[in-house]
Formats: structure tokens, C-alpha cells, sequence
């Protein structure tokens, strides 16, 4: 093994044979020396996979890394651990997998962000996406982009890392959208229990809490009763719930009509406080919009907003139809 020091940046370079894969260790009075000196990234990278640790912002004591190749064998079972408990009509297919152990501080620490940077041996089918082992649990990974041939991935956990296409075979729609094809393989998007997916059927308040929650990767919450017209038991509840107490929508006169349609205006007000929670929108000064006129006083900044980040969109001639029900 060697390292590199470049300006902030320490690498530990791994040669490693066809199958063995040295662990790396710094500990914690190796890692101390290197902040002395400036170092604000560990990196350590192998032949197919680099890990990139930022050790400034991040209270890191020690660092251990272990990598691994996993065989055609174990992906057969992954692929069944995976498709356990879904329908006779899903076709689940594994294209690479990988085992990256890494351990900041101690094993129950998830404070730690990691980013992975995993070469692929082809380009990815439309619709791949990247799973994660948890606690014996296959979870899709939401943070991630394939530059090149590589899978960026950004995680507070390690583990098997296995990039899974999910083919789902719906009665109403074959499913040639590459961004359907992702939801799909994330678990964003499901069909309902006759397997249809209709997409131009208008979504409700409820269904858009469910999509929005997994899409963040937000857990639900126990629901507190908050909401006269949201029984304890429903199915969306606990996503509401999870929801409103991140300020991400609110009900009205204690009220959250959940089997309502969401207008196009009520879903940019939605998607506007889901962004703006990450990052600052653009500027709306050189919006236009043919039938603003139409859009309701409250929803107006909202509306011109995800219009101008791209959230959402007008058609061509500028009308954005803000009282029509937005699609699934």
C-alpha cells in the first residue's frame, strides 16, 4: 500500500490481486496526526471501489475499511433474500455486487457520512439501482449518481452493496420511462392491488404523503392524532404524521383531507417546501406564466417557484393549469 498527500486530501492506494483485498486501518493517533497537518478527506482506494471520509466536519476518532469481491453464487442468493414477499409478477435481476465494510468511531455509529465510488464492468440497464444490506434488510439507496462508469453513493452505513433492476409487469402500462423504471426499483412506486399502475389516474393527498416520505427516505412516525378527519389506523398516517412535524405540509382547520385530489398548485406548494428544505430555489423574475391570473393568492409564490427550478412544469403555450388534479 501507498498514500498520496494531495493539498487537504490524504489516499491510501491499495494493490490488491484478483481477489484479495488488504484492510485498511488508521488509527486514532495516526488520524490525528494528519488533521495536524491539514488533512480534511481520507480516501482510500482500491483497484474497483474508493471511499472518501471528510474528517473535518465529521467527528471521526478512527477508521478501519474492509472490501471484498462477491461471487456468482452469493448473488443468486441475494436476488432471492430480495424478491422474498414480492408478487409472482416481479422479475428482480442483480448486476454487481460488492462487500464494503467501514467502520468510523464504532459499528453503531451512523453519525458518519461515506461516499462510495464503485467502478461498474457495463453501463447500467435503465432502471438499476443500488441496494444496501441493513440489519439483514435489503434497503434501496436514494443517494447516488453514475458518472462514467462508476456508482457514486453516499450512505451513513456499509455493507453488501448490490445494484438491483426491479421489473415489475403491470396489467395498464409497459414501462419503457427510464425514471418510472427507477421508482419502481427503489419502491417509490407500486401498482395497486389489481396490478395496474395508472399513471394518468389524479393522486391523493394521502398517496403523495407515501410518495414523498419514501422517496426522502423518512420514516413514519407514530401518529398522534392531530388530524379529526386521519383515523389512527390508516395506512398513510404515520407518513402524514412524519410529514408535518418536518414542516413539509399542514392541514387546515384541523383537517388534512387525505382522500382529496391534489390540484397542481397544492403539489407545488408541497414539492417547493420538500426543495427548499435542501437548497435555495432560483429566482421566479423570469417566469412566465399565461394563466397565473388562475392560480390562487396562497399558492402563487409556490406555483412560480417550481416553475422556475424545473420542479414543475407549463405547457407550450405557458398555461400551467393549476386547478387540474396532478397524475400519479
Amino acid at each position: 500500500m501507498n498514500a498520496v498527500i494531495s493539498s487537504d486530501k490524504y489516499v491510501v492506494l491499495v494493490k490488491a490481486g484478483a481477489r484479495t483485498y488488504p484492510r485498511v486501518e488508521i488509527d486514532s493517533s495516526a488520524l490525528a496526526n494528519l488533521k495536524g497537518k491539514g488533512i480534511k478527506n481520507i480516501g482510500v482506494k482500491y483497484p474497483n471501489v474508493s471511499i472518501n471520509i471528510d474528517v473535518y466536519s465529521q467527528k471521526i476518532d478512527n477508521i478501519n475499511v474492509t472490501v471484498a469481491d462477491v461471487e456468482k453464487p452469493s448473488i443468486k442468493v441475494i436476488e432471492s433474500n430480495i424478491i422474498k414477499n414480492i408478487d409472482d409478477y416481479t422479475i428482480l435481476k442483480i448486476v454487481k455486487a460488492q462487500n464494503v465494510k467501514v467502520l468510523a468511531n464504532n459499528d453503531s455509529d451512523t453519525s458518519v457520512t461515506y461516499y462510495y465510488s464503485i467502478k461498474l464492468d457495463s453501463p447500467l440497464e435503465e432502471g438499476t439501482v443500488p441496494y444496501l444490506l441493513v440489519d439483514n434488510k435489503w434497503i434501496p439507496i436514494k443517494n447516488y449518481v453514475i458518472k462514467d462508469d462508476y456508482a457514486i453513493i453516499k450512505t451513513n452505513k456499509s455493507g453488501t452493496i448490490a445494484f438491483v433492476k426491479i421489473d415489475k409487469k403491470f396489467g395498464d402500462t409497459e414501462v419503457d420511462n427510464s425514471k418510472i423504471a427507477e421508482l419502481i426499483s427503489l419502491g417509490i412506486v407500486t401498482g395497486d392491488s389489481e396490478g395496474n399502475l395508472k399513471l394518468d389516474k389524479p393522486v391523493t393527498r394521502a398517496e403523495t404523503f407515501s410518495v414523498l416520505a419514501k422517496a426522502l427516505d423518512i420514516d413514519p412516525h407514530v401518529y398522534v392524532g392531530g388530524f379529526v378527519d386521519v383515523p389512527r389506523n390508516a395506512w398513510y398516517a404515520g407518513y402524514a404524521e412524519a410529514l408535518r412535524k418536518l414542516g413539509i405540509i399542514e392541514g387546515y382547520s384541523n383537517k388534512l383531507y387525505p382522500t382529496a385530489n391534489v390540484t397542481r398548485e397544492q403539489l407545488a406548494k408541497i414539492v417547493v417546501n420538500v426543495v427548499q428544505r435542501f437548497a435555495k430555489l432560483d429566482t421566479t423574475d423570469n417566469v412566465s406564466i399565461s394563466d397565473l391570473n388562475k392560480v390562487s393568492g396562497w399558492a402563487k409564490d409556490f406555483v412560480l417557484k417550481a416553475v422556475a427550478a424545473g420542479l414543475m412544469s407549463v405547457n407550450e403555450d405557458k398555461f400551467f393549469r393549476p386547478q387540474d388534479f396532478a397524475t400519479r
